[in-house]
């Protein structure tokens, strides 16, 4: 009995030392990493024969977004008409593979299934690709119109004189005084472009009795003697509002000259706001599964508005330049099937953008813009 109870202790030592070293083993062991998460979860194209057509892979992790030693690989019916523009690769956050697609000139017309493997060192995942082949002359080109509305385009930075007013003069003895207030409105398209301001003023004569005193909406923003000649105040962006006051006003002679009235002859007062207008004009646009995998062009309209002054406009859909030159004064209608160094244009379901921008001085108006996408 006691040989038995000391055999039976040992067995479940021996258990309890095995389980241990499985635990270690799971939690030690080198992890292989996450599964790859792709979009689109499935893709359907409709090609010509001798035709070909492209279409991309976004590919992530699904916890951290690090995969390592992805691979993608086409299988079934499409595997011989299918390239990838880059393949055995690491992903550090996520990754976009072209994915070409070229149907031979002697392909029966009809649908073909297969499905396009990607692998990581955490797993793998199968997007099903189907294919149809069609004759030229069967394929119906379809469209889409996506309203973007009325477009202003504008790059500006530079000085603009808000307010002028010239030949006044302001005083002050010890009994009496003439000071100079003026009000300056600022519409809220004009007040958000504003980067600061200041004022400029033209003196014409004085006779330094007392200083020049210059508020502007209840700041002291100067206040000095100073004589004939132009000086430039500066005045800081957080200090303009909608509706400003700047008020020019002098200080008493000294208490010795109690006869004698300070005086400052001004020509000129502008009241000057720096402005900068450079950012981007953007718009949002979503596409279905069809209208990207089966994607043909781009056509971009509207009318021009009047005003416009153009220069090299740069248009970019989801950061990609497809136009760039300077655009007409009339009818805007161009077409973009590919960027304009030939690559394939990169689409996603939500949130595509299309954006304009000058990298020089320049204003271009479109009104009732649409982008039409074509598809087969």
């Amino acid at each position: 009995m006691r040989l038995k109870a000391e055999i039976d202790e040992f067995a479940w030592i021996l258990i309890a030392a095995l389980v241990f070293i499985l635990i270690i083993t799971i939690v030690w062991s080198p992890s292989k990493g996450s599964s790859p998460l792709v979009e689109p979860k499935s893709v359907e194209l409709t090609i010509a024969q001798g035709y070909s057509t492209s279409f991309y892979l976004s590919i992530n992790g699904t916890s951290t977004g690090k995969l390592s030693n992805v691979t993608l690989t086409p299988l079934g019916g499409i595997s011989n008409w299918v390239i990838f523009d880059k393949n055995n690769f690491d992903i550090e956050n996520s990754a976009q593979v072209m994915v070409t697609v070229i149907i031979p000139t002697n392909a029966m017309s009809g649908t073909y299934t297969g499905s396009i493997t990607v692998s990581s060192a955490g797993g793998k995942v199968s997007v099903p690709v189907t294919i149809t082949v069609a004759n030229i002359a069967q394929l119906k080109l379809k469209s889409r119109p996506i309203v973007l509305g009325d477009i202003n385009v504008r790059y500006f930075v530079g000085p603009e004189i808000l307010y002028s007013e010239k030949n006044f003069e302001v005083t002050r003895s010890h009994f009496s005084e003439s000071k100079k207030t003026i009000l300056v409105s600022i519409s809220s398209e004009k007040l958000q472009l504003i980067t600061g301001g200041y004022a400029s003023l033209s003196i014409q004569s004085t006779n330094n009795e007392g200083n020049l005193i210059v508020i502007f909406n209840g700041y002291e923003i100067f206040n000095r003697k100073v004589g004939s000649g132009d000086i430039i105040i500066p005045i800081d962006r957080s200090l303009i509002n909608y509706t400003n006051t700047i008020t020019l006003r002098a200080t008493s002679p000294p208490l010795y000259k109690f006869w004698s009235t300070t005086f400052y002859n001004i020509t000129e007062l502008n009241f000057v706001a720096n402005y900068q207008d450079v950012s981007e004009r953007e718009r949002l646009f979503d596409l279905s599964d069809r209208e990207i995998a089966n994607f043909k062009s781009f056509r971009l309209t509207g009318t021009v508005g009047e005003g416009s002054r153009p220069s090299e406009l740069a248009i970019k859909i989801n950061d990609q330049l497809v136009y760039s030159k300077i655009p007409p004064l009339a009818l805007l209608n161009e077409t973009f099937e590919k960027t304009i160094f030939g690559d394939v244009i990169y689409l996603k379901a939500a949130n595509n953008t299309i954006s304009f921008s000058f990298e020089r001085e320049a204003t271009y108006k479109i009104d009732g813009a649409y982008l039409i996408v074509y598809y087969y």
